[in-house]
């Protein structure tokens, strides 16, 4: 991860976000993705919904998507190159509409081992982990 600016963690904090995949993720990887950035904020009381409204919006931009065939890899391993998802992430404060954070989180896996939905289920976990976790910030 390549902190830019920062985030500070509060409690009351409650996230809306917006992925851009910029035509280089497929629809299914969106769909992994989204549905795990949902579960995990959900989990934590973090994303909004009817009810709540975002104190917080989280622009996602994926600047980088590179998946291996499954075949490919496990046939030819670290050969047939490196799985790899950069996303750029932009932290608003709703109210303001004031940035206040901006990072990079980079997720490889260069082995034979390991799934695609494996890989982007734990980018998004990055993900809401520096957003959520105390001992991040």
């Amino acid at each position: 991860m390549h902190v830019q600016q920062k985030f500070h963690q509060e409690n009351n904090q409650i996230f809306s976000y917006e992925i851009k995949t910029n035509n280089i993720v497929p629809i299914k990887a969106k769909s992994i993705f989204e549905n795990r950035l949902n579960e995990e904020l959900k989990k934590l009381n973090k994303l909004a919904n009817e009810n709540v409204q975002p104190s917080h919006i989280i622009d996602i931009s994926f600047l980088d998507y590179n998946m291996r065939n499954a075949g490919v890899r496990f046939a030819v391993g670290i050969f047939a190159g490196t799985d790899r998802i950069d996303t750029q992430i932009i932290v608003k404060d709703k109210a303001s509409g004031k940035i206040v954070s901006k990072f990079i989180v980079q997720s490889k896996n260069n082995s034979a081992w390991g799934t695609s939905a494996g890989l982007i289920e734990g980018h998004a976990d990055k993900i809401v982990k520096y957003l959520t976790d105390k001992n991040n910030n």
